[in-house]
């Protein structure tokens, strides 16, 4: 990350934190509101939504976004929440 999209280590780092927040906050939802649910279907979904996710994070490959870093960091933010949120 820090080639291709100019990424300081700081902003790496932060980025990892707000991963570990994503993470924290799936166990949370878990545990309040989707306990009840059956876990195949929890399963699926949790695969569907993490290709999804993966297929969206290609989108760092694009020059578009490789020259503009505040619309790379956002994503990045969104990305690892998700990621984070799904554990």
């Amino acid at each position: 990350m820090v080639d291709e999209l100019k990424f300081s280590k700081i902003l790496i780092g932060t980025l990892g934190s707000i991963s570990a927040i994503g993470s924290s906050l799936g166990a949370i939802i878990f545990g309040s509101f989707l306990r009840g649910v059956n876990f195949k279907r929890l399963l699926i979904f949790s695969i569907l939504i993490g290709g999804m996710g993966t297929f969206f994070s290609l989108i760092y490959l694009l020059d578009f976004v490789k020259n503009n870093q505040p619309l790379a960091i956002g994503l990045s933010i969104f990305d690892r929440i998700i990621f984070g949120a799904l554990g």
